[in-house]
């Protein structure tokens, strides 16, 4: 999904000229990425950081305006997804622009940020366009936390596995 992602930002640059895509991690893909980036003229606004030190990811959201999960399915069918990412940016506070295929509403509702179709560039610049531009931006942060609070802490996960075990042994 980082594809079109780096796709989206030249439309994003136009619009907010400050703009600029952390990318963290390793992967496969890292070379074509860079080679995008590149070929779009764009690599003094896209960081591709490679891996870093867990302890260190708090920093990354501090400076984030926005997280995006630009989830797809490959060829094959496989999910990538980056589930945990995603919702440590949720409980950081941020607004989320996610594909439709990275999260359901649950967390990402429409208040505290946006879900876009897979495999559009298009898409993903027009809504992370839309939180940048957003006056209401600190808004969507405030209630991306409270959605993490609501559904991400431990007392309502371990709730909803009691439920589950409870439903798979007949009680």
């Amino acid at each position: 999904g980082f594809y079109y992602l780096i796709n989206a930002m030249p439309d994003i640059i136009k619009k907010q000229k400050m703009a600029k895509l952390i990318i963290i991690g390793n992967g496969s893909e890292r070379e074509s990425l860079e080679k995008l980036t590149r070929k779009l003229k764009i690599e003094e606004k896209v960081m591709l950081l490679g891996s870093i030190i867990h302890t260190d990811l708090w920093k990354y959201y501090g400076l984030a305006d926005v997280y995006v999960a630009s989830s797809i399915k490959d060829k094959k069918g496989n999910l990538e997804s980056h589930i945990v990412a995603l919702f440590e940016a949720i409980a950081s506070g941020l607004p989320i622009v996610a594909t439709k295929l990275a999260v359901n509403k649950k967390y990402v509702d429409g208040e505290n940020g946006y879900r876009v179709d897979d495999k559009d560039s298009s898409s993903l610049a027009s809504a992370i366009i839309k939180v940048l531009n957003s006056p209401r931006i600190l808004d969507m942060g405030k209630h991306s936390n409270d959605i993490a609070k609501k559904y991400l802490s431990y007392q309502f996960c371990t709730s909803e596995y009691i439920k589950i075990f409870k439903r798979v042994v007949g009680e």
